[in-house]
């Protein structure tokens, strides 16, 4: 069996044929596709997770992951943006739209109190229209002042409200952008290795203690 995460030309192919991994566990005849862990933990029985965080707290967060990787991208010199990286084959190009445009996707959430991530991978597709660090400079700011904007005006029983998936059963609005914060903060994470692949040394790194509350993932990959 290959997995999808560490062969690239896995990843290759199921993009070619439109198909994807989803997480699926299966307990005897019973199976659920997983948006977030407290999902989990409820189709076993547990507790779920004590996040001890609040939604503006997440938000303050989040946002600092999305500006350190802005910073990130001044770095990132015009010509390696076509560089596949460690990340399942994917440019810097993919990687910024991918960040980006979930944020994007979690406004509409808040708007329409579902989550698509048909309409997310839809427009991860969209990166092939960008040739410039200039232009992903350009779109990462707008969607990210964009998506704060919007997530500031979300009050507490919002927050704890349940929303919709396509694909993955129904999350609070709160673990909707908890799984956003955790996403953005492990490809940043993921963006500054790169970087140091190509012999630059990151500026004003975010520490895993500045991206607390989000619990980011201990693997790069």
């Amino acid at each position: 069996m290959r997995d999808v995460h560490q062969d690239p030309s896995a990843q290759a192919e199921l993009d070619a044929l439109g198909l994807e991994v989803l997480p699926v566990v299966l307990q005897g005849d019973r199976h659920i596709v997983v948006a977030h862990p407290d999902q989990l933990f409820a189709f076993l029985g547990l507790p779920p997770e004590d996040h001890g965080a609040q939604w503006t707290d997440l938000v303050d967060a989040a946002e600092r992951v999305l500006l350190a990787f802005e910073r990130m991208l001044t770095q990132l010199p015009d010509d390696r943006i076509y560089d596949p990286t460690p990340n399942r084959g994917r440019d810097m190009r993919n990687m910024t739209i991918n960040v980006y445009g979930l944020m994007e996707e979690l406004i509409n959430c808040m708007d329409r109190n579902h989550f698509s991530y048909q309409g997310h991978k839809d427009h991860d597709a969209t990166y092939v229209n960008y040739s410039s660090v200039a232009q992903l400079r350009e779109y990462a700011a707008d969607a990210r002042k964009r998506w704060v904007e919007r997530a500031r005006r979300v009050r507490p029983e919002e927050a704890d409200a349940y929303v919709t998936t396509d694909r993955k059963g129904d999350v609070t609005q709160y673990l909707a952008l908890d799984s956003g914060a955790r996403h953005a903060a492990g490809h940043l994470r993921q963006a500054y290795q790169f970087l140091r692949d190509i012999g630059i040394e990151p500026k004003d790194e975010l520490t895993l203690e500045q991206m607390k509350p989000i619990q980011v993932q201990t693997s790069l990959y």
